[in-house]
């Protein structure tokens, strides 16, 4: 499954990943999109708060530019850097980013209830 990920004024095809945090994730897009604003941190990433806990499934993870995870339940990570850390991958973008402003992620397809 894919998704949209919208970073200021451009948009990034993400490929998500198979875990329960994403099956959640997915189930509250269906509502509507999810705004997070985020900010840098440590150089390599930049983090903002869901809101809201996902389940987290951490595994040992070394992570590239465009790898976009959960980290401590609440936390959204994207990464334009390399770290190794205990993380739950949610989502790889189609290709690394730099610049990142606030995040808008949007279902893709565009997700509704039945």
């Amino acid at each position: 499954m894919q998704m949209n990920v919208q970073v200021g004024g451009s948009t990034f095809t993400a490929v998500l990943e198979e875990n329960e945090a994403v099956d959640t994730l997915v189930e509250m897009m269906e509502q509507g999109p999810v705004t997070i604003q985020m900010s840098d941190y440590s150089g390599f990433e930049k983090v903002g708060s869901l809101g809201t806990s996902l389940p987290a499934s951490n595994q040992q993870t070394t992570t590239q530019a465009g790898d976009i995870v959960l980290y401590q339940s609440n936390q959204i990570v994207m990464f334009y850097g390399s770290i190794e850390q205990y993380f739950s991958r949610l989502f790889l973008l189609s290709f690394p980013i730099v610049p990142i402003p606030p995040v808008l992620f949007l279902p893709f397809p565009r997700l509704s209830r039945s």
